[in-house]
């Protein structure tokens, strides 16, 4: 709204103005020369002037609207600030905790989670397609058995390997795995593979050209010895492998003995050879390379081989080199320890190809010390790497009548850990170079559990080897006869206090209940203690490693013969060497209680299927108390402050029963109890000792029926019953 006389004025002056309309654009409206066009101001287009201005400005109720604004907003601000600083102050504090520490780790035998294709093997595929499962359970990180390329006919599945960066045919391809990789960023979930450093298969090219002799640039990849006797056909010493054989396998062909720990399928790789060093760091580049988030090493304990000690005596390349010399032909050039960083141009070949340019991580030398070091910043996007190619290298030969495996030598067993030492901070080195912010490689390494051994793996004083090696500790005691509680708990304090003693204090724990070389726990203790079991792997204070099925309880299937064995391969096996007692813990998932339940949509597996419907993933998803809900809940709840990162304090322990506190500053703390006899317990935990368990709490988890409030004066636990109880914060 305007002035009303806006459109006549306008007009009127636009006819004396405009020339075309009898006005002199000269004159006035008056008609006078000179004359000022008046013109009333319009009220929409004018406002206050300065004067105006500074008279409302002093009026007294424009003074108190200013006044009264200006205080609120100082009250507003002090207000925030106040409550900023309760905040900080009262607001209970996350404890600082990695991801590989605070996220539990699921352990897949892959040709048994699912088969994608309908060929009765589980696959990559598979497994991709199902982790939406995965996630449903609470799995943050998954851990893939070996994956790697295996001859046609395998005498060991999964660790008879003929390509240490290509995808075994039977699981997929690698394409396949970046999907996998893929699928699993977009949910947030990690991945990490297990690497088989001791050996490889005896078709693997490398091996191939190794027995040729000592004038290749592979001769030293494996360990090779003189024989004894007249004809050297006799073997080095006496050193048994694994199965009580000997350790020693002759091959004309070269004249020598190969030495192997396991099948003489699998020679044991020979890692005083730094061509050897650099040709593994750069396998395992390549899977860092396709963005995984690190490595479980497995058989660490048998990678400082024999030539260390007593028993060597001869020089067998630097003779091979000096033959060369002396018949006027160049020897190979001295190896560089290292790792290349390269783009792909090809895909991984099987057959070996000439030496590549390296640089990057070295394996450390004598003395050499390697401490933990932060995550650089990424300087390149990670790429997948070619096949690692060797370059030339020195192997010693072996001689001596040692009737001792020399993992038994007893002065030697330093000299051993001292080596494994010096392997496992090269890798360490490679790790530390390829993470970067926001992507962290973990190293994990295993051993058939010897305490000593176990917990050198963590490092000592600034030398950090592995984020931690996996503890089979619990498995030990676990071990088919009566579960006692004492011994459970005299296993967790061992562990711990060993750990404490090595100066590896503040180091992450881990537990677990069993893996794909044991049987299952189900099977060892009774299925009544199963869900008992998963509760203490999910309440001791580190990070628990679930074998794949022990979220649902399941059991050893029952294999009667090798004709009730569909894989072929396997049905070759030799009854001395794989009388499948290892396989039927590695049996395929029930998915459902339709037939091979679920697990494939062919005619058959390449195991068995437990046909027991209560281990079917979809029965058991309906069923509130089952142990896979039960774990549902025990996964949730280990990543609370109080569990991940809390005290640990016992409560009470017998023979029969187990119970502790987890506890963390002003968040709600947790008590576990279990019975783990044949009999019912009555206790008394709110009375029980000086630990302060308060009268009441509020049941989480139990596999007996309790529900909501309940008291700790004179609880009882029926045999194999355990619960999870929690206390509001203090």
């Amino acid at each position: 709204m305007g002035d009303s006389r806006k459109a006549d004025y306008e007009y009127e002056m636009a006819a004396t103005t405009d020339p075309e309309k009898g006005g002199d654009p000269e004159k006035g409206a008056d008609g006078e020369w000179g004359g000022q066009m008046q013109q009333e101001p319009d009220a929409e287009w004018t406002g206050l002037g300065k004067e105006e201005l500074l008279k409302v400005a002093n009026t007294p109720a424009w003074n108190w609207s200013r006044n009264i604004l200006l205080i609120l907003f100082w009250v507003a601000w002090v207000a925030m600030l106040v409550a900023a600083i309760v905040i900080v102050v009262k607001v209970p504090r996350c404890p600082e905790v990695e991801w590989w520490e605070k996220s539990a780790i699921y352990q897949v035998f892959p040709r048994s989670f699912r088969d994608s294709n309908g060929d009765g093997y589980g696959d990559i595929k598979g497994i991709t397609q199902n982790l939406d499962y995965l996630e449903s359970i609470g799995v943050k990180v998954l851990y893939l058995n070996s994956i790697f390329e295996q001859p046609k006919e395998t005498s060991d599945i999964g660790y008879d390997i003929v390509n240490f960066t290509n995808v075994d045919p039977l699981l997929g391809n690698l394409a396949d795995f970046d999907q996998l990789v893929s699928a699993l960023q977009e949910k947030e979930m990690k991945l990490i593979l297990e690497f088989v450093p001791n050996h490889s298969s005896d078709k693997h090219p490398w091996f191939n050209e190794s027995r040729k002799g000592v004038d290749n640039a592979y001769s030293d990849y494996y360990i090779w010895a003189n024989g004894t006797g007249s004809t050297g056909r006799d073997p080095p010493n006496g050193w048994k492998n694994k199965y009580g054989d000997s350790a020693w396998e002759y091959v004309a062909e070269r004249g020598q003995f190969y030495y192997h720990y396991f099948l003489a399928s699998q020679p044991d790789l020979n890692y005083y050879s730094e061509s050897l060093n650099a040709t593994m760091l750069k396998a395992m580049d390549f899977w860092l390379d396709r963005k995984i988030d690190g490595f479980v090493f497995t058989n660490v304990e048998y990678l400082a081989e024999p030539q260390l000690y007593k028993n060597v005596v001869v020089d067998a390349a630097a003779g091979g080199r000096r033959r060369r010399q002396a018949e006027g032909t160049a020897a190979p050039a001295e190896p560089t320890a290292a790792v290349a960083a390269v783009t792909p141009t090809q895909a991984p070949t099987e057959a070996p190809a000439a030496p590549a340019t390296t640089a990057a991580v070295a394996v450390p030398g004598e003395g050499e010390q390697t401490a933990a070091q932060p995550a650089a910043e990424p300087t390149k996007a990670p790429e997948p790497s070619p096949e690692p190619e060797p370059s030339p290298s020195s192997a010693p030969e072996l001689a001596g009548g040692d009737s001792d495996p020399y993992y038994k030598m007893g002065d030697e067993a330093m000299a051993r850990n001292e080596m494994l030492a010096k392997i496992l901070k090269g890798w360490r080195s490679l790790l530390n170079s390829q993470s970067y912010l926001g992507k962290y490689r973990l190293m994990v390494t295993q051993s058939v559990f010897d305490l000593d051994t176990v917990i050198m793996q963590y490092g000592k004083n600034s030398s950090y080897l592995a984020d931690y090696p996996l503890n089979l500790g619990l498995v030990e005691v676990l071990d088919g006869s009566q579960l006692n509680g004492e011994k459970i708990m005299k296993a967790v304090d061992d562990f711990i206090n060993a750990k404490n003693s090595a100066g590896a204090k503040g180091r992450w724990n881990t537990w677990a209940l069993g893996s794909n070389d044991i049987k299952r726990v189900a099977s060892r203790v009774g299925e009544s203690y199963a869900q008992a079991l998963n509760m203490l792997l999910y309440t001791l204070p580190g990070t628990p490693i679930s074998y794949y099925g022990e979220e649902l309880g399941v059991e050893d299937i029952e294999i009667g013969s090798f004709d009730d064995v569909v894989d072929p391969v396997a049905r070759k096996f030799s009854a001395k060497w794989m009388d499948l007692t290892r396989d039927p813990e590695r049996a395929p998932l029930a998915w459902n209680d339709a037939e091979h339940g679920n697990f494939t949509k062919g005619n058959s597996t390449w195991l068995p299927v437990p046909n027991t419907k209560k281990y079917s993933i979809a029965v058991q998803k309906d069923d509130e108390s089952s142990t896979l809900n039960q774990f549902s809940v025990l996964t949730k709840y280990h990543s609370k402050p109080s569990i991940v990162a809390g005290e640990f304090i016992k409560v009470l322990t017998s023979d029969k029963l187990i119970s502790y506190i987890r506890a963390y500053p002003e968040w709600p703390s947790y008590l576990v109890a279990m019975n783990v006899g044949t009999d019912e317990v009555i206790a008394n935990y709110h009375t029980a000792n000086d630990v302060h368990v308060p009268a009441m709490g509020t049941v989480i988890v139990s596999n007996g029926g309790k529900k909501d409030e309940l008291s700790m004066d004179g609880l009882k636990l029926a045999p194999g019953e355990a619960v999870l109880v929690e206390f509001p914060a203090a």
